[in-house]
């Protein structure tokens, strides 16, 4: 959005449309090119002549030698430069002649080794007439480009943006959170209560089907029916005992005990279906109850009735196959969480389920377990633990027609919402030797088909999905006879409905007003860098304000650097290359004096000039050790700098310390300069130095011994035994060589 306005911006100020629809589609810039004159392009064409090629030259490799002033060498294959092929009419015509020349296809600023203006290629203004779309195209790939590149380098402004979009967004959002959150709390209130209700519904209902249960373990205590079938059917391997076998599914471990001949009398069975029949009379459960079993010393013996087919839509429940089966020895994981759980302490009911999809009939049941706790009998458990019971009875519960009886469905449908109630068991793992949580559904609307981080419901034949969280979710979790169940109440439409679209507006408003007012900044900063680039702060402000600048500094460190032979070398190369040379060499220049903390002055031909110590103040010490260790990397850096032309180039180096003078000249196009005696001497110490050799005056050289960080090696200068270096209109100076730094002053932190 930033980059959008901003080149709409530019596009309105800038754009030109192509002068005629006849005129061949070339995108190509044509703008910004070097003005040459009529007579730089008569020299060209003479040196042209000169050539032994008509198209080409070839420029030569050579040896660097140790003359100072062979300041080039090519390192790689020789480089193929072309030439501009120039008529004589071409030369001795007009102006527009010369021009067309320049700008005909072709010509040398078309080819891939020549020169290109960046700034050109970029811009909206493209010159080329190209299509509009593609122009258009064009400009905002670049300008976007552009847009990241500052953006990036001046995070404050996406952070000045990003504030004030959320402060925008925030101050317009909470007159309408106030609303929204009151109706959300009454509905959590509302719904919190529906969650209890909720639980306490299903909880009654399976309390329900719990009495029977407790009728039938005191049937078994107080009558003399079944009070003979422990010792009949005795402890798993105990003498005398219902032989071990194997089961109708058991391949290896024998689970089932042989009670041919103890439990498949009809007079126990007689006696069961009597006392069924009366409980049934009694609390009118038979509808949702199918099936009571007898477990003397936890052995299947008895189950009333021995085959069902009521609340099942197809086949039967058929309970002969189980007759006989030790549930001790059972290697499912499932039987002994039920025997911790049957015979712990307090004589608790053990629910288990609900088990869904029970055999192949598709309902929904619980099992309930009630130990039958006496006396007179000894249970020995697998575990070796004996204790005083009898066993269990058990039975199944319809639980999916007892969820219907108690109304639940109906209760949230009214109310439109979803409900999903569960239960956290423990469950022995074999595998692990541990207990693990499982999270067991207890029931749940019809709607909802899956429940995870998303929940997904049916609402008039289409699925829907919502992301659950505090806002459209309630839970409450409450005891029941089966453990510790908690309710999930959902709201089945959003809660936010009523207001997204208007929180959509208020934020893209918000985010509009915000691009607008980054691309403000963005302008603003980018005209302020251009200005901190050409001279410091402190003088841009006083500029401002009408006054002089001017300021004094006792003690600063200066830089000279230049390229050795550099007049013969622009001889033998053309001005383009020149300045692609330069541009590559100090654009590195800059950022190793970026990276020491010292201050570019200017760039004078293949001159480069460098301070510290102003015009940001500092120790002296200091000043000249951020210089000296500009000087050394710069000169490590040359030494492996080669331009894309595949050209070297050899520089020298001075530093002098010492007092100046530094402020504004003139009004317009103003600058930012040194003066005082020390920027001659540093400029001195550059003239007399050596090539690839860093000169710093005898002052220099003491600060460099008081260097705060770092230890520098320094050698005197002598020539044939003579010491220093004469300087004009200072005669014969004592100077050093800065050779090397050799790493961090053992007083370092």
């Amino acid at each position: 959005l930033l980059t959008l306005i901003h080149f709409m911006w530019r596009l309105l100020i800038h754009w030109k449309m192509p002068s005629s629809e006849n005129e061949e589609d070339s995108c190509g810039p044509l703008q910004g090119f070097p003005d040459f004159t009529a007579v730089q392009l008569r020299n060209m064409q003479l040196q042209r002549n000169k050539d032994s090629s008509a198209s080409k030259r070839t420029l030569p490799s050579t040896e660097t030698s140790a003359s100072e002033s062979q300041v080039f060498h090519r390192t790689e294959s020789p480089a193929v430069r072309r030439k501009v092929t120039l008529t004589e009419s071409n030369i001795s015509g007009t102006n527009v002649n010369i021009w067309s020349t320049i700008t005909r296809r072709g010509f040398m600023w078309n080819q891939k080794d020549s020169w290109n203006d960046e700034d050109t290629e970029t811009d909206v203004t493209f010159a080329g007439k190209c299509g509009t779309t593609k122009a258009f195209l064009k400009g905002c790939y670049h300008e976007s480009k552009y847009n990241l590149t500052a953006l990036s380098s001046h995070p404050r402004i996406i952070v000045y943006a990003l504030f004030g979009f959320a402060l925008l967004t925030t101050t317009s959002l909470l007159v309408l959170e106030v609303f929204r959150n009151q109706n959300l709390e009454s509905w959590k209130h509302e719904t919190e209560w529906e969650a209890l209700e909720s639980i306490q519904l299903l909880a009654s209902e399976l309390s329900k089907t719990l009495i029977p249960l407790r009728s039938l373990q005191q049937a078994v205590i107080h009558s003399n029916y079944f009070k003979d079938l422990p010792h009949k059917i005795g402890n798993y391997g105990d003498p005398g005992s219902a032989t071990a076998i194997l089961g109708p599914t058991s391949t290896s471990v024998k689970d089932h005990r042989n009670v041919t001949g103890i439990c498949n009398t009809p007079e126990l069975r007689q006696n069961l279906r009597y006392i069924i029949e009366g409980i049934e009379d009694n609390f009118d459960r038979d509808e949702v109850i199918l099936n009571y079993r007898l477990a003397p010393y936890g052995v299947f013996c008895l189950a009333d009735p021995l085959t069902n087919t009521k609340g099942f839509t197809t086949g039967v429940m058929n309970s002969t196959s189980s007759i006989g089966f030790d549930v001790q020895y059972s290697p499912k994981s499932m039987w002994k969480t039920m025997i911790d759980h049957i015979y712990q302490d307090g004589n608790e009911v053990d629910m288990f389920g609900p088990i869904f999809n029970f055999v192949e009939h598709g309902t929904e049941v619980f099992c309930g377990h009630l130990a039958v706790n006496m006396e007179q009998y000894n249970l020995k458990l697998r575990d070796g633990k004996s204790i005083q019971s009898w066993g269990f009875v058990m039975h199944f519960i319809d639980w999916a027609k007892a969820k219907e009886q108690s109304g639940i469905y109906e209760y949230f449908k009214e109310r439109n919402k979803l409900f999903h109630i569960t239960r956290t068991d423990k469950i022995y793992d074999p595998d692990i030797d541990e207990y693990v949580e499982n999270v067991v559904t207890i029931a749940k609307s019809h709607e909802i088909s899956m429940i995870d981080q998303v929940l997904h419901y049916r609402n008039n034949g289409e699925t829907h999905f919502r992301p659950l969280n505090g806002v459209n979710r309630v839970m409450v979790t409450e005891n029941t006879p089966n453990g510790q169940w908690t309710s999930h109440v959902y709201s089945n439409f959003d809660l936010l409905e009523n207001v997204t679209t208007i929180r959509c507006a208020i934020v893209f408003a918000s985010l509009i007003l915000s691009a607008l007012f980054a691309a403000m900044l963005l302008e603003r900063q980018l005209h302020k860098n251009l200005l901190y680039r050409i001279m410091p702060r402190e003088a841009i402000d006083k500029l401002n304000r009408n006054k002089t600048v001017v300021e004094r500094y006792n003690l600063v460190t200066i830089f000279f650097s230049d390229i050795i032979g550099f007049t013969s070398l622009a001889g033998e190369m053309m001005p383009i290359q020149i300045m692609r040379m330069l541009n590559e060499l100090y654009s590195e220049f800059d950022k190793i004096a970026e990276k020491h903390s010292v201050y570019k002055v200017e760039t004078i031909g293949d001159a480069y000039m460098v301070v510290a110590g102003a015009p940001y103040r500092m120790p002296a010490p200091e000043a000249a050790q951020r210089v000296a260790l500009f000087a050394l990397e710069v000169t490590e850096f040359v030494k492996h700098f080669q331009t894309s032309e595949g050209d070297r180039i050899f520089i020298r180096a001075g530093i002098a310390s010492g007092p100046v003078v530094a402020g504004v000249v003139g009004k317009s196009m103003p600058r930012y300069c040194f003066f005082g005696d020390t920027v001659n001497l540093a400029s001195r110490m550059e003239s007399t130095s050596h090539k690839m050799r860093i000169q710093c005056s005898d002052f220099t050289a003491r600060l460099l011994l008081d260097a705060p960080n770092y230890t520098f090696n320094t050698e005197e200068r002598t020539n044939r035994g003579v010491r220093g270096v004469n300087v004009k209109g200072k005669g014969l100076l004592k100077t050093y060589w800065i050779l090397n730094v050799t790493g961090l002053r053992s007083h370092q932190n």
